[in-house]
């Protein structure tokens, strides 16, 4: 499991097994305080090395990430700035597997596991997301796999999931993307889960999987549409600059220029949707 529980993952002092003191207590880190810790998520390479980790904490909810460094003096850098690979969630499972189930969060991802599917997410949040696929393209992993992007209920959730999707547009096999029925106002897969037993959930979840549409469909929808308009557009282009058109503008400029009547040129040209004036002064 990716999921790892720490007596003292932080550095500050612990009350007892509950996690972090809520006393005020200044340490080297310079972190501020955090409520009580819950348990570190492992972001593991293909060989299960560790890159980085993901730390959750409660009352209020909260996550921190930390890079190893490697040095007992100093064992943590406490960011993600200058981690040297970023990766997804759960990446060895997710290299093993041709479907994946990619959610926000990885307690989510977690849950989906139990359930006996591979599942997956990114570290930092939704607003990391397009940084992370542009400088250590964190996508990778899923090219030529199934992919079932589930969104939590709620407006930030849903632009993270529809980024997920259009990063995966031309990498995974194919991309769907499934808003669960039923959940409240910023629920997510964890409480569809919970509030249908995990039997039942993970029924619905493959019939969601199997009904929802590719998310491919749409973009090649709109490059059809965008090729058609550029072949419309041509075909105009090629109506103005006709030989025929172009001849009769020429011989009317020089004949009005030449006599010295006219300023300006007034043509009627046919076009798809009626006739267009084209005037342009000499």
């Amino acid at each position: 499991m990716n999921l790892m529980s720490v007596e003292n993952p932080t550095g500050f002092p612990v009350s007892g097994q509950a996690g972090i003191s809520t006393k005020s207590t200044k340490t080297s880190t310079n972190k501020p305080k955090r409520g009580p810790f819950v348990c570190a998520y492992d972001y593991v390479d293909e060989n299960g090395k560790l890159l980085h980790q993901t730390l959750r904490y409660r009352d209020p909810k909260d996550f921190l990430q930390r890079t190893p460094t490697g040095d007992t003096s100093e064992p943590w850098v406490w960011s993600l700035k200058n981690c040297p690979r970023i990766v997804i969630f759960n990446l060895p499972k997710v290299i093993a597997s041709d479907e994946v189930w990619f959610v926000e969060g990885e307690k989510d991802a977690l849950n989906l596991e139990k359930l006996g599917l591979t599942a997956t997410s990114g570290p930092q949040g939704s607003k990391a997301w397009p940084g992370h696929v542009r400088k250590h393209a964190i996508h990778e992993p899923l090219r030529g796999k199934k992919v079932f992007v589930i969104t939590d209920n709620d407006d930030t959730g849903k632009k993270h999931s529809h980024n997920v999707c259009r990063s995966l547009l031309g990498v995974a096999a194919s991309v769907k993307y499934i808003a669960l029925p039923g959940l409240s106002e910023k629920g997510d897969v964890s409480d569809f889960i919970e509030k249908l037993g995990p039997d039942e959930a993970k029924k619905r979840l493959i019939e969601l999987a199997a009904s929802a549409l590719d998310h491919t469909r749409p973009r090649i929808r709109r490059q059809e549409r965008r090729r058609r308009t550029k072949d419309q557009m041509e075909g105009r282009r090629r109506i103005f600059e006709g030989p025929c058109l172009v001849s009769v503008a020429i011989q009317r400029a020089f004949s009005r220029q030449l006599q010295g009547r006219h300023r300006e040129i007034s043509l009627s040209l046919p076009w798809p949707h009626g006739q267009r004036r084209i005037i342009r002064s000499l």
